[in-house]
């Protein structure tokens, strides 16, 4: 499953396998959404594989 990344009210919840790639794909993503300067919250409840 690739990764999918969606968003509600505020927190982005990560679903499917994270790994070395989709770990940069999900860095670059958050980055471009909010820049360096804003914290956020990120729920990993939904990852299938490590």
């Amino acid at each position: 499953m690739s990764l999918q990344i969606t968003e509600a009210r505020g927190i982005f919840s990560v679903h499917g396998s994270l790994n070395s790639t989709s770990a940069t794909i999900l860095n670059r993503h958050i980055s471009r959404y909010l820049g360096s300067d804003r914290s956020i919250v990120i729920n990993l409840d939904r990852i299938t594989r490590l």
